[in-house]
């Protein structure tokens, strides 16, 4: 097809809609973009949380029977706020480049998500060796997350050592629990 079959094509201002962030109006734009941004952060953090919500359910059946090394409400604790820390750090790493820049980030990240809730899994249902070998997994998965985050955004790295250090505990309870 050659260059000169295309047409130019025509906005349409009047098809617009008030979240466009395409308006005349240049607050409305900074308005729109930063509703935009809220949302998706809000999607970013509640998304890790939300699923580390159903990994608590799921695996802590075996730990509150056998909670010598951890209270329970701090391993739940620990476990929530790390992953809420993961979710804002991903958004971090999102917004410096989104999935064309940054895919690589973005796939460990998911992948360590989903690792995650195999081993919440393997946990609940008393499986401790095949949960402490995805936990050492996990622990390797952080930490090409925590490089992969930094060299995106150093702060985005910073935020994943609080799951990186959460990760090596809940490995080194794991073993414990052998």
């Amino acid at each position: 097809m050659e260059s000169s079959d295309l047409k130019h094509r025509v906005r349409d201002e009047s098809r617009l809609s008030s979240g466009d962030v395409r308006s005349k109006n240049p607050r409305a734009n900074k308005m729109a973009l930063a509703k935009r941004g809220l949302r998706s952060l809000a999607v970013a953090v509640a998304i890790p949380f939300l699923l580390g919500c159903v990994n608590l359910r799921l695996g802590d059946r075996h730990l509150r029977d056998r909670s010598v090394w951890c209270p329970v409400w701090l391993h739940d604790f620990g476990w929530l706020v790390s992953c809420a820390t993961m979710g804002l750090s991903s958004w971090l790493v999102w917004v410096e480049g989104g999935l064309q820049q940054q895919s690589g980030a973005l796939s460990v990240y998911a992948a360590e998500l989903g690792l995650s809730f195999v081993w919440a899994l393997a946990f609940g249902f008393g499986a401790t060796r095949f949960a402490f070998a995805i936990s050492l997994l996990l622990v390797g998965l952080a930490v090409v997350c925590y490089r992969s985050f930094r060299s995106a955004n150093p702060i985005a790295g910073d935020l994943v050592k609080p799951y990186l250090f959460w990760v090596a505990f809940v490995a080194f309870v794991n073993y414990r629990l052998l």
